[in-house]
């Protein structure tokens, strides 16, 4: 099942909301990843990053603000987000289908 409820764009040009539909975050503080070190110990902000012209991604709770370069282009990008994000989610279900068996 997709985990991309919807991916919006905001007032700034250079960002969009990703709507999620399961946490991202085991609490309530957010977490901003502006590089593959910050990171290290997130596979989904490190798989956003990985992406052609993606500068900064911060996770809270379901959403993910997404910041791109200025030369980015959002028709590019916004399906690869979508793909990518979508893909890790499918990974970490299955792993977990495969823990309670």
């Amino acid at each position: 099942m997709p985990a991309v409820l919807s991916i919006d764009g905001t007032k700034e040009l250079e960002i969009v909301m990703v709507t999620l539909d399961r946490p991202v975050t085991r609490d309530n503080e957010g977490k901003v990843y502006r590089s593959f070190r910050e990171a290290k110990d997130n596979l989904l902000a490190q798989r956003c990053l990985s992406i052609p012209d993606v500068k900064e991604v911060y996770l809270m709770r379901t959403f993910i603000r997404v910041r791109k370069e200025h030369i980015g282009d959002w028709r590019i990008i916004v399906p690869a987000l979508k793909r990518v994000i979508n893909h890790h989610f499918e990974k970490e279900d299955q792993c977990k289908a495969q823990q309670h068996r």
